[in-house]
């Protein structure tokens, strides 16, 4: 580039400031936005892996627990259910959030839902004292972890079956 050139546009810069510091801000916005979204998307995964890693160290205890009462020693009281977990077959296989209760329809609509490794989608899951059926959710993702991953469902919806 010569002095001419970077004088013209020099010469542009200096004719219309605003434009310019406008496009610097709107890009600036942009890249911070990108980076703001990467960010929420990388704690929300490392979210569920601790969530995960939380039940599986439960389900490892309750393991532990019987094997103890099998041998004879006297077993440990059975853990309390987590208020947010979501059990079947009496084994936590995750947890949710933002539960919206719609009795008047007989459904429980959680922002999200996240199942471990022993989810099964299709069967009953025990939240608190209902016994539910997931019927559809709007979104669906996958958060893989070293050996393990957790299903996560959005908006799902659940058809309340009865109560424990």
């Amino acid at each position: 580039m010569s002095g001419v050139d970077l004088q013209q546009q020099w010469d542009a810069v200096v004719a219309a400031p605003v434009l310019y510091l406008g496009a610097i801000i709107a890009i600036a916005i942009v890249i911070w936005l990108g980076v703001n979204y990467l960010k929420h998307h990388e704690i929300s995964a490392l979210e569920a892996r601790l969530k995960l890693r939380d039940d599986e160290l439960n389900d490892c205890k309750r393991k532990l627990a019987a094997a103890n009462h099998a041998e004879g020693q006297p077993a440990a009281a059975p853990a309390p259910h987590h208020p947010d977990g979501i059990y079947q077959y009496g084994h936590r296989v995750g947890t949710v959030g933002g539960a919206q209760e719609k009795f008047s329809e007989g459904k429980i609509v959680f922002t999200w839902l996240r199942g471990g490794e022993a989810f099964d989608a299709d069967a009953n899951i025990e939240y608190r004292d209902f016994i539910l059926k997931l019927e559809g959710f709007d979104t669906e993702g996958t958060v893989m972890m070293p050996g393990h991953f957790a299903r996560q469902y959005g908006n799902a919806v659940c058809t309340i079956l009865g109560r424990n």
